[in-house]
């Protein structure tokens, strides 16, 4: 009997302490929510492969030959230009918290570089085919760069500690660059008049024209950080790469003259009009980085959010820049002057080679961000 209420006052003692203890509701789920975001793009692109001419410091005198006592090969220099990105987004907060996103980046980016033959250069060679001239008095080398890359990740923000975020992303990419390096050349040929003690110089406008456009898609992968050091204050960094397989669509058009094979003391130029085109399928790697700080603020109990950053962007973009030039394969044979004489005349023929050289973006990337 004892037992029966030693066992009955115990549990009134417990559903009397339950009620009265405060009970933890539970939380409620993540809101869905969208997520928008407007960068600016002060970039400044580097391309490899461009170099157009051969510079030299030359040497001598009336009583002594000419020599070439230095060289230097120049290309035209990038500069710094706008661009934007833009994104849109969705947070799954009802599904753990996953997200959705795409984003696009533009930049249009040129060059433009005059060479002449000023101290402390005193020649100019033109990089390529002879064709344009073996030295020349001027180049004008252009180059322009359009840059079109659009991206769709899937991701997930872990929290490690209370102050740092980390977020994996993976998802797809598509790439579209359309590149071209047009030169225009004053050639300059020099020919041993047998008729008196010196030489004959002739000059004439020569063009170079090479151009590529690319076209692929692949996957992209990532990790995005955002460590909170103050009160709405953050330090960002984001590391990424992308394989991508994609079509080129290359063309390369030269417009030079042929010297003329008569080694007779006249000068006399061919024109010449060289065409090259090539479409292969290529592979191409890209890695990106940035670091930056960010201030962020909350909303209408935390539903919206409104954030502004800056920080430095860097992107590589391997052998991209895949050009089509000319190599001179120059062939010795038998000539005869108009007086029967026999000489030494030279066939200027050309074949193909292709260039690779990487593609850089660096520069200043601030932008304005807000979700709800």
């Amino acid at each position: 009997m004892n037992k029966y209420l030693s066992l009955t006052a115990l549990t009134g003692a417990v559903t009397a302490f339950a009620m009265d203890a405060p009970r933890k509701m539970p939380e409620a789920a993540p809101a869905d929510r969208w997520e928008m975001s407007a960068d600016f793009l002060w970039w400044k692109a580097d391309v490899e492969g461009t170099e157009v001419v051969l510079a030299g410091h030359q040497s001598g005198g009336p009583t002594a030959p000419p020599k070439i006592v230095s060289a230097n090969t120049l290309a035209p220099e990038g500069k710094w230009e706008p661009g934007v990105k833009v994104g849109l987004g969705y947070n799954f907060g009802r599904f753990d918290a996953w997200d959705l996103s795409a984003t696009w980046t533009y930049l249009f980016t040129n060059s433009n570089t005059l060479f002449k033959t000023n101290p402390p250069y005193t020649t100019l060679s033109p990089v390529g085919s002879n064709l344009l001239g073996p030295a020349a008095t001027s180049i004008n080398a252009y180059w322009q760069l359009k840059t079109n890359v659009a991206d769709l990740a899937l991701g997930r923000t872990y929290r490690p500690s209370e102050h740092l975020a980390l977020r994996p992303h993976a998802g797809v990419r598509g790439a579209w660059f359309n590149f071209g390096l047009h030169q225009s050349i004053t050639g300059q040929w020099t020919y041993v008049n047998t008729l008196s003690t010196g030489l004959t110089h002739s000059l004439a406008q020569t063009a170079d024209k090479n151009r590529f456009t690319y076209k692929a898609v692949g996957l992209r992968a990532g990790l995005d950080s955002d460590w909170e050091f103050a009160s709405e204050w953050s330090l960002l960094a984001e590391f990424s790469g992308s394989l991508v397989y994609g079509k080129y669509n290359m063309k390369h058009d030269l417009f030079g003259f042929i010297p003329d094979p008569l080694n007779d003391g006249q000068p006399a130029l061919i024109p010449g009009h060289l065409f090259l085109k090539d479409s292969p399928w290529r592979v191409r790697a890209n890695l990106e980085l940035f670091l930056g700080l960010m201030w962020k603020r909350s909303f209408c109990e935390s539903k919206r959010e409104l954030s502004f950053f800056a920080g430095y962007d860097l992107a590589q973009w391997f052998l991209l820049n895949s050009t089509l030039t000319y190599v001179d394969q120059v062939i010795s044979f038998p000539a005869f002057d108009r007086s029967g004489s026999v000489g030494t005349a030279f066939d200027p023929s050309v074949s193909q080679n292709s260039v690779a050289g990487n593609v850089s973006y660096q520069g200043l990337r601030a932008g304005l961000g807000f979700s709800f």
